[in-house]
């Protein structure tokens, strides 16, 4: 049901779907620290492709346009 939650929220309610990935990553902290990982022999050995994948994902979510113009910007102090 937490999940459903979790899942259902950001669609639900617009102003929570800026801070959706970040929720999610506290989330998972939360759940590793206090429930620990009942799978950790199988995910110990996908899990630099499991991070990976996650970033990508992440980068979905952006938008392009502010993307390039922070990128600019950030040449500018390089």
């Amino acid at each position: 049901m937490l999940t459903v939650g979790f899942f259902a929220v950001p669609w639900a309610v617009e102003p929570t779907r800026d801070y959706a990935p970040g929720i999610a990553v506290l989330a998972g902290i939360a759940f590793a620290v206090f429930w620990g990982n009942p799978f950790s022999k199988i995910t110990s050995k996908i899990t630099s492709t499991l991070l990976g994948a996650t970033i990508v994902g992440m980068g979905f979510g952006m938008n392009l346009v502010s993307v390039l113009r922070a990128g600019a910007n950030g040449i500018v102090y390089t």
